[in-house]
């Protein structure tokens, strides 16, 4: 991803120019790696300084440095070129006399987040996706009164399919208890909807905001079952919670992982053609039954036609995403919704097929085509890490979209859509399939977290 910003600064004393143009580039890794090309004030030609810098636990430091005197080029690691102080949560310079303009929304410092059941499936994917985060770092991690006060590679059960960080290994797990948290800016949290009721409310009345993959409070009024790119305005209903008298404590709340790429995929036909009912079977993934999950002697070379509990979430949780909000209330749609539920032997990647009758059907398959190459993402222009360049990958090809093609197509984040048709029954059918435990669940929750950021809601 790529951020432009321009800076006002005095001298630099180790780089012997004055800086007044960057090109600041991320790239994920552990740590990022952070290039900034800059041009001489006075000049404004081809950049004549590279540098190269990593940022890890808020600081800035350059990795080498390359400058022509003489014909002699340095290569070298120096010291900070700013850092985020964590007392005032600002970025400071310690090697520029001057001061430091921004002229765009660039983070360039990490706000102190938790996580609520870290040692799970869906805490050790937020540990996963949240290395490297730009603007995010871990700062605590908590679970059972079993795992706390263990080191974390002690307590969890690694499942990732990359090696645990060691940043990460050697921290020790906390109880799941607001007074553990207190230096941390707000919660992700992965628990179990068995404990997630309490602990969240717990963690929001004592004024630290949760941002929860848990089920418990997406259908209250007032908390917001978010997407940023379909209903971002739903952010509106926090301000409608009463946890702490203040607003500073609140909880907000991702989908279904089923829900998620329903309610993406509907979203522009909702918008162009007003949908009336909806018949869909979900082919989903093992992980989305977490670990250890289905057993193999059940799902190897076989697929089961019932998931437990799944079914009731899709109608009501989608007609909540695509509710409109009017004033600080949600004016819900009321098609009916018939889901069919099933598990099939594939790892990551939940897809539905969809068949829809719509109030006002389009008269051609051009137009129907159209609802999705010319809808406009309301985010699109907010430059937030996790979100897509393209939220619609529409296929044309017949036999995709495909879950081990395409799941981890834009980092996980990606709707795909494919076999766009009108139906001999109903209107239109169509398949989707995203990734479930990213789009569906901590990629998803992370996404929000990022549009909260921009709207203030997290400071």
């Amino acid at each position: 991803m790529q951020y432009d910003f321009f800076l006002n600064v005095a001298l630099h004393p180790f780089l012997n120019t004055f800086i007044s143009k960057a090109d600041y580039r991320i790239h994920q890794g552990n740590p990022p790696i952070t290039k900034i090309m800059v041009q001489k004030r006075d000049t404004c030609q081809s950049p004549g300084v590279l540098i190269g810098t990593y940022f890890h636990q808020g600081i800035f430091s350059p990795v080498y440095r390359r400058e022509t005197k003489g014909g002699t080029n340095s290569v070298n690691r120096g010291l900070p070129l700013f850092y985020r102080n964590n007392s005032t949560k600002r970025v400071q310079n310690t090697y520029f006399s001057g001061s430091l303009i921004f002229y765009s929304n660039t983070h360039l410092f990490s706000m102190k987040v938790g996580i609520l059941g870290a040692t799970g499936a869906v805490g050790q994917k937020f540990i996963r996706l949240l290395q490297g985060h730009p603007w995010f770092e871990i700062e605590a991690l908590g679970a059972s009164e079993r795992s706390a006060d263990k080191k974390y590679k002690d307590a969890a059960n690694w499942i990732e399919d990359v090696v645990l960080p060691e940043s990460i290994k050697e921290m020790t797990v906390r109880n799941c208890k607001p007074a553990e948290f207190g230096d941390v800016d707000f919660v992700f949290s992965g628990l179990d909807s068995s404990v997630a009721g309490e602990i969240e409310k717990a963690f929001a009345s004592a004024g630290i905001p949760v941002i929860s993959n848990a089920k418990n409070y997406r259908q209250d009024p007032t908390v917001p079952l978010l997407i940023p790119e379909i209903n971002p305005d739903h952010t509106e209903l926090i301000k409608k919670q009463t946890f702490t008298k203040d607003g500073s404590g609140w909880i907000v709340t991702n989908p279904n992982c089923v829900a998620v790429p329903l309610a993406i995929s509907l979203k522009p036909l909702y918008d162009a053609f007003g949908i009336q009912a909806l018949i869909l079977t979900t082919m989903q993934a093992v992980s989305g039954a977490g670990y250890p999950g289905v057993a193999s002697l059940d799902i190897l070379g076989n697929v089961i036609p019932f998931i437990s509990g799944e079914e009731p979430k899709v109608g009501p949780e989608t007609r909540k995403i695509l509710s409109t909000l009017e004033g600080t209330t949600l004016a819900k749609p009321h098609f009916p919704v018939q889901a069919t539920a099933t598990r099939v032997p594939t790892i990551n990647g939940h897809m539905i097929s969809v068949t829809a009758k719509l109030e006002d059907p389009p008269s051609n398959f051009e137009e129907l085509k159209a609802a999705y190459t010319n809808w406009k993402n309301p985010i699109g222009d907010l430059d937030l890490p996790f979100s897509p360049k393209k939220l619609y990958k529409l296929h044309e090809e017949e036999q995709y979209p495909q879950p081990r093609l395409h799941a981890d197509a834009e980092n996980g984040m990606q709707l795909h859509l494919g076999r766009l048709r009108k139906a001999e029954v109903f209107d239109v059918s169509f398949v989707a399939m995203a990734h479930n435990t990213i789009r569906g669940a901590a990629g998803g929750a992370i996404l929000n977290a990022e549009l909260l950021v921009k709207k203030g809601f997290l400071k």
